[in-house]
């Protein structure tokens, strides 16, 4: 089993062996629960896992409504009746309850330290309160924040293991933090915090236990069930890895809290978090499970010195939370607002005008905010307080996210749809979404690389400032975000050679802007595609340049200027309208002919394939005036990604005109390209080029036809304004 930096490795699905089969059956069938009070020199170790912090915040009653308080009453009488060897928590301890987010931890370590446990895992969910938080926490106390792999600059941050001496014997405990957690960006820039490999911090870990003299060696584990079983067969030094937090229980799709090994060692895995686990250990040549029980906390009358002290403590923390969380935020609503983690998705697009919002399901609590709303009520209903950051990820990539979206909320993409358009591979979009959102989008992606804008602000800020202005919350009807109108520029510049053979009749005159002779020269071809869109409408503005000069002579002196509307009426067929104006950049004999095409249609769009067909009109109107033709354009685009860097582009626009009394002096217009592009980096492409341009006079019965081959180095860029 390998771990890397902010990954979780996850082993490849084996169909279970018959070995395994044994285990699963010994896990349902052996049972979990005996006595907890032991024989002489039985270890008896009571246990907690993903407590949250989860204290009321209000202090009346509180020994009989905050949950944290009947378990600690719970836990102080059993320690009273029965001792308890140690007292262990498995992790996600410390977050996500508002009175110990508030007091970024303390509360929770007071817990811990008050009643005597001896560890926690550090955890995901701890991961919240920040590394530099945690570190300070646990100095001077008597509970252990274990974590043998989260490292600063290459070395531990929290202890990795700790050692207790129980009847004789010395255990060493080592704590191995899950993959699934995030640190906070700042610490991950600043401070060098990362995930260490797991087979090399448990390699380190025995290596120094060696000169402790150490018994028996037990591991608390937040990785998953298969890669406990990895770790157990690895080291056979192990003799008990216990596992909670971020752990299920589940191997092959069966909860188990217990599975014996036939080597000896054992898993244990704590599935319940709303009360307390006591396991018995027989600590004799081998160390053996003896039972596992579990335990629902009740409300008991409590004489306990430590106990009546947190009570005191906890209510300074309540009575300064009221104080300062009950700050009003929004008064007299005029109406209750329904809040889920839909919602809030929905306000970030606004807020940070993103194409797409994405947050856990999780992380806004279902709430119905009326009359009068205080800080304390937005705290209450936010699991989620990582900073929100905003970057870009490619169509492709999103198709990659779409295809699973368990456990997530996705605002404003759907069916590889984003505002009434299909994604595209290559186009970037923005993103909006919390830094644990961001970290887990990059390991499905397979990146680090993801460039972020860090806005400094969490979902309850964001929560905050809307109930104080604008209240997009409110909205039942968020359809106008889709309407809101976007600006996307793409730029394409190249140098090209251009090699190019003429053939006309004696007859044919010179189309506007094409050449009169067969030449070779090297050039320059200008585009810019402008568009303003929302989900309805889209205008295109298209002005194209294609001037190559030679001493005097312009063998290449076109300028085409495209305005082109198209309605949105569904994602395959949409009704368009196009103007167009082709000139040339320089007069010619002081002659500046001017060419326009004005067309209605409709557009059909598969994933590869564009294809129009309208009706219209094409008169050159100057230089020299001709008659109104009346005709039927045709255009097929195609583009077609045989690689990331490798791509096919086909174009065909063909437009057949008659003028209005005479058929036989119709006219057929054509220019046909294809072109292979080999994508060098973001900015730069090769391309190799063709294109011909076919013109025929029925009035004449003769053609004129322009062949080129060309072989440049463009220069493509695209910006957005949101």
């Amino acid at each position: 089993m390998r771990t890397a930096e902010f990954s979780c490795a996850m082993p490849r699905f084996r169909f279970p062996s018959v070995r395994a089969w044994v285990i699963l059956l010994a896990a349902v069938l052996i049972p979990g629960s005996v006595s907890a009070e032991g024989d002489a020199g039985d270890v008896v170790l009571m246990l907690t896992a993903n407590l949250g912090g989860r204290f009321t915040t209000a202090i009346q009653e509180q020994e009989s409504a905050d949950p944290m308080l009947i378990l600690a009453q719970s836990i102080r009488h059993r320690q009273q009746e029965h001792p308890a060897d140690l007292l262990i928590d498995l992790g996600n301890a410390f977050y996500p309850g508002p009175l110990s987010r508030y007091s970024h931890g303390s509360v929770m370590m007071d817990f811990l330290d008050y009643f005597n446990y001896s560890a926690t895992l550090v955890s995901s969910q701890d991961l919240n309160i920040g590394i530099n938080n945690l570190s300070f926490l646990g100095k001077g106390k008597n509970a252990n924040l274990l974590s043998a792999n989260i490292r600063q600059n290459g070395l531990p941050v929290f202890a990795p293991y700790f050692i207790s001496e129980i009847n004789g014997r010395r255990f060493a405990f080592i704590g191995i933090t899950s993959g699934k957690g995030f640190f906070d960006i700042a610490e991950k820039a600043v401070l060098d915090v990362s995930l260490a490999d797991v087979d090399e911090v448990i390699t380190d870990a025995l290596s120094a236990l060696e000169q402790e003299h150490i018994d028996f060696v037990i591991a608390l584990s937040g990785l998953s069930q298969p890669d406990n079983l990895d770790l157990m067969q690895q080291f056979p030094r192990i003799s008990l890895c216990i596992t909670g937090g971020d752990t299920t229980g589940d191997l092959y799709s069966v909860k188990a809290n217990r599975v014996d090994l036939d080597s000896g060692q054992t898993i244990v895995s704590l599935t319940r978090s709303d009360g307390f686990y006591t396991l018995t250990l027989n600590a004799r040549e081998k160390l053996a499970v003896g039972s596992l029980l579990f335990d629902t906390p009740v409300e008991c009358a409590l004489e306990d010195p430590a106990y009546a002290a947190f009570v005191g403590r906890l209510s300074l923390w309540k009575l300064r939370f009221a104080r300062e969380g009950l700050e009003t935020v929004a008064a007299d609503l005029p109406e209750p607002i329904d809040v889920d983690s839909r919602k809030v998705a929905d306000m970030l697009r606004d807020r940070f005008r993103a194409e797409v919002a994405i947050i856990e399901s999780h992380a806004v609590i279902p709430q119905t905010l009326s009359e009068t709303i205080s800080y304390t009520d937005i705290l209450r209903m936010v699991a989620n307080d990582f900073p929100l950051f905003t970057y870009r990820l490619t169509g492709g990539e999103l198709k990659k996210i779409l295809r699973d979206t368990e456990g997530l909320i996705i605002s404003g993409a759907d069916d590889a749809m984003i505002q009434g358009y299909p994604l595209a591979d290559q186009r970037s979009y923005k993103i909006c979404s919390p830094q644990s959102v961001y970290e887990l989008l990059a390991k499905k992606l397979g990146r680090d690389d993801i460039d972020y804008t860090n806005t400094w602000r969490t979902l309850s800020d964001e929560i905050r400032i809307d109930l104080i202005d604008e209240r997009i919350m409110a909205r039942h009807d968020f359809d106008y975000l889709e309407r809101r109108y976007r600006f996307l520029a793409d730029l394409s510049f190249s140098n090209f050679f251009d090699q190019s053979e003429v053939n006309r009749g004696d007859a044919m005159d010179k189309p506007p802007g094409k050449p009169a002779a067969s030449y070779r020269k090297w050039g320059l071809e200008n585009k810019a595609v402008l568009t303003f869109y929302n989900r309805d409408h889209m205008f295109e503005l298209t002005p194209y340049i294609f001037f190559v000069r030679q001493d005097d002579d312009y063998l290449r002196n076109l300028l085409r200027g495209t305005l082109l509307y198209t309605y949105n009426l569904n994602p395959v067929a949409r009704p368009y309208c196009k103007s167009q104006v082709d000139t040339v950049v320089r007069p010619v004999d002081d002659l500046r002919p001017v060419l326009i095409r004005q067309t209605l249609g409709a557009q059909v769009e598969t994933d590869h394939i564009t294809g129009k067909m309208g009706f219209g009109f094409e008169k050159q109107v100057r230089d020299p005036e001709e008659d109104l033709f009346s005709g039927i354009e045709t255009i097929i685009g195609i583009k077609y990604d045989f690689r990331q860097y490798l791509t096919y582009t086909f174009g065909l626009d063909t437009f057949f005109a008659i003028p209005q009394d005479h058929f036989n002096r119709h006219q057929i217009r054509s220019d046909i390209s294809n072109a292979l592009s080999f994508k060098l980096n973001s900015y730069l492409a090769f391309t190799i080029k063709h294109t011909w341009f076919y013109l025929y006079s029925g009035e004449f019965k003769e053609q004129y036809s322009d062949s080129r081959t060309l072989l440049s180095l463009d220069l493509a860029t695209d910006f957005k304004i949101h």
